[in-house]
């Protein structure tokens, strides 16, 4: 993957995807004991309207996006600033 794309960017990869080194990877959705927090749109979902099969959960609020769910991590480069060379 060209990191040069992606400076900055939060991307979602799935969680068994390797990422390579230097990058900061974030976690997607919080599970609380009633709720859930997706750290993608910042919504708290009651964990019933979140729930897929398998004791999973998404985020409903931002799935026009992609659906986000415990099953991916968010990961996030370091910002890399190019000025132009002054001559």
């Amino acid at each position: 993957m060209d990191l040069d794309n992606y400076y900055g960017r939060r991307v979602l990869v799935p969680r068994h995807e390797l990422i390579q080194s230097g990058i900061q990877e974030l976690p997607t959705i919080r599970i609380d004991t009633a709720n859930i927090r997706c750290y993608r749109c910042n919504y708290v979902t009651e964990k019933s309207l979140g729930a897929l099969p398998r004791g999973e959960f998404y985020c409903p609020h931002c799935i026009n996006l992609g659906r986000v769910s415990i099953n991916f991590i968010m990961f996030q480069s370091q910002i890399n600033l190019r000025l132009p060379n002054r001559c």
